[in-house]
């Protein structure tokens, strides 16, 4: 009995600490200097009341032209005319998002920081997706599980990278386990659903662009 409840001990603790595994939508930081000449600025469309604020997209870039993270803290923007409050948002590995909370922005006056470094800027709105040229389709289906695949392109029939993986929403019962990127603006989504009769619906978010029910899917149990 005594060697069973220590058998049983054993077995406890080892369960007690699992191993954690990070999104990989999450990736750990790597720090370092950024090259002013190498990183950019952009528009950044969100869904978003203007009263709220305007959105900016950093990509922050080393000498080699390799994305480097740096603290929030190291970014600032000013302007001559105005003077508001800001926030900052880690989107991935040396990408960032700048919020700024005025809706009465002049973006020609604005001036990126970054290390104390003024990163120029031009402002060139980030590509907006097309509802009528992008696509989402079912490449496989299997007992309650399929996989998507997303052409995202702009209004002129392009392909496009979005600043971020692509957000598919989903109206019903199912959950969305992988995103992975094939090629430029194609991109693979799996997911999987319990075993009801049920009618799902996909949408797409994109640079700040949503592509409303792409996609309709029925389940019928049988």
């Amino acid at each position: 009995m005594i060697r069973y409840f220590c058998l049983f001990v054993i077995l406890l603790s080892s369960c007690a600490d699992l191993p954690y595994r990070q999104p990989a939508s999450h990736s750990p930081p790597i720090f370092g200097e950024v090259d002013p000449q190498k990183s950019l600025v952009k528009s950044f469309p969100k869904d978003r009341d203007p009263e709220v604020g305007q959105s900016f997209y950093l990509e922050m870039k080393d000498q080699s032209g390799q994305f480097v993270d740096i603290h929030q803290s190291e970014i600032s923007v000013s302007s001559k005319r105005s003077a508001f409050n800001q926030s900052v948002l880690r989107l991935g590995s040396g990408r960032y998002e700048v919020v700024i909370s005025d809706e009465n922005i002049d973006v020609l006056s604005l001036r990126f920081f970054v290390q104390k470094k003024q990163i120029k800027h031009s402002l060139v709105p980030l590509a907006r997706a097309s509802r009528k040229n992008s696509h989402l389709r079912i490449i496989s289906a299997s007992a309650y599980e399929l996989v998507l695949e997303l052409s995202l392109k702009d209004r002129s029939g392009h392909f496009f990278e979005p600043a971020f993986s692509p957000e598919l929403l989903v109206e019903g019962d199912a959950l969305v386990t992988e995103v992975l990127r094939k090629k430029k603006g194609i991109w693979h989504f799996r997911l999987t659903y319990p075993e009801d009769n049920q009618i799902l619906y996909f949408s797409v978010r994109a640079n700040g662009v949503n592509l409303s029910r792409l996609l309709r899917f029925q389940h019928v149990e049988k």
